[in-house]
């Protein structure tokens, strides 16, 4: 059976420019990637734009089922990164560090929002130092 031809004048749009734009999670496929990363098997997710890294990301944020959040450099305090930078380090090296310092607060803000979490002892102590750097256990990236 021969698939029948489509002529590009019928077709309306081919999308938005940006995923962050797209309605993508109305006709989200769920693919390999996505198990692996829903089972723990990948870490990290790379790719050219326009291959899905914000579809996925989305997928995980915005329709539950897993501790997930986006991460992005908007509203980010510039002027106190600035402010911050080691004499000695390279501009690369504040990067990486305040983009270190970023993920390890919010691991610290998911990890007390998880199920069973104060069951430990070691998680006061996390709350204890977002409370008194942040003003609490959610910080905004303003903070």
């Amino acid at each position: 059976m021969q698939s029948p031809t489509i002529s590009l004048r019928e077709f309306d749009t081919f999308g938005d420019v940006a995923a962050e734009d797209d309605p993508v999670l109305e006709y989200f496929l769920s693919t390999n990637a996505v198990e692996s990363i829903r089972k723990n098997e990948s870490f990290l997710v790379l790719g050219r734009k326009g291959t899905g890294k914000t579809a996925i990301v989305r997928h995980f944020t915005e329709t539950g089922g897993s501790t997930s959040k986006a991460l992005s450099l908007r509203g980010y305090p510039w002027n106190v990164h600035a402010q911050r930078i080691d004499g000695g380090a390279s501009d690369i090296e504040a990067y990486v560090s305040s983009w270190r310092y970023l993920i390890a607060v919010e691991l610290a803000s998911l990890v007390l929002k998880q199920e069973g979490a104060w069951q430990s002892g070691l998680v006061g102590s996390l709350d204890n130092f977002l409370k008194e750097n942040y003003g609490g256990s959610s910080p905004k990236l303003e903070d």
